[in-house]
């Protein structure tokens, strides 16, 4: 689904063949097992974006599509005066809910997918979760176990609010579509570039309220909270480039997926980084089995003490 095709259906006149894949067939193009495909297709946060278009049948849908319905959906919300963004908690908004506001411009289970990826609804409204014949309870046990063991969890971090993906979103398509890896940009240009996109008022980006807010025993700098905003997004190279407004552009989702080769890229941008810098991108990575983070980064960095009292460890290329 692209945002032409998009479009096309909110007129009424897309192809209603447009191609979609069963689940024996992406399973046979991919190397996965079947409960990692599984949770690929139905978690809206991972990187497949999919849609589930009839029983175990799917169409990918890019970012340009999904910024295109979000925004509507954002903005018809608003304008309903049906729901409060200015409370703490999420919003909750169902696809039939959505599906009436918009004056039913996009398919139910395009604004579903839509709705779930930005956290303003966590359970899937038009269907039933997805269960393959060769995938039984058994299988659905045993993934749930490697998960809980460390494996890489599929789901929507439920620490995250809507608040939190949309700007996270909207800020990792200004960037990478705008700079390439490792150039740098006046991050406070990009903050208000994004804000002016954003249509609810709520959801703006206000990096200095959100530095005081911070319990005093808990405090962060302005710079700590633009550190967390750009994770996995960019980096601030030194403390004079954060003063001069300059963060360099290194997008997670962006590179490549074989540890070698991303880590590679980070000490290719950064020599050294902090673990909480260099977490975010440890994501979206190839997993050894078996193989822990630790493990993972014991076998890929060396561990130096930081000089800088209390600022943590070190991590450089081995």
């Amino acid at each position: 689904l692209t945002t032409s095709s998009v479009e096309e259906e909110e007129e009424g006149t897309a192809d209603g063949d447009e191609t979609s894949y069963g689940f024996d067939f992406l399973l046979s193009k991919v190397q996965a097992s079947e409960m990692e495909l599984k949770n690929a297709l139905e978690n809206p946060s991972s990187l497949i974006n999919a849609v589930k278009v009839g029983e175990n049948r799917w169409r990918g849908i890019d970012e340009e599509a999904i910024e295109y319905v979000l925004g509507i959906v954002m903005a018809s919300a608003v304008e309903s005066g049906k729901y409060d963004f200015s409370r703490k908690e999420s919003v909750e908004i169902t696809a039939p809910e959505a599906f009436e506001f918009t004056d039913k411009k996009f398919p139910i289970e395009v604004l579903d997918f839509v709705l779930r990826k930005f956290g303003f609804n966590n359970s899937t409204t038009t269907t039933t979760t997805t269960t393959t014949p060769s995938v039984g309870k058994k299988r659905e046990r045993e993934g749930e176990e490697e998960e809980e063991e460390g494996g890489e969890k599929a789901a929507t971090s439920s620490s995250s609010t809507a608040k939190d993906l949309v700007v996270q979103f909207k800020l990792e398509r200004y960037i990478k579509h705008r700079f390439e890896q490792n150039a740098k940009f006046n991050y406070i240009e990009v903050i208000n570039a994004v804000n002016e996109e954003i249509t609810v008022d709520e959801f703006k980006i206000d990096i200095v309220k959100k530095g005081e807010e911070k319990e005093e025993e808990d405090a962060k700098t302005t710079m700590d909270a633009c550190t967390a905003l750009f994770a996995g997004l960019a980096f601030f190279a030194s403390e004079n480039d954060y003063k001069r407004n300059i963060a360099s552009a290194l997008v997670a989702n962006a590179m490549p997926r074989e540890p070698k080769d991303r880590f590679t890229e980070l000490w290719k941008s950064k020599p050294k980084w902090l673990l909480s810098e260099l977490e975010p991108y440890l994501e979206g990575m190839v997993k050894t089995p078996g193989m822990t983070q630790e493990a993972m980064l014991l076998k890929y960095c060396r561990v130096s003490t930081n000089t800088k009292a209390g600022a943590g460890d070190l991590y450089s290329k081995r």
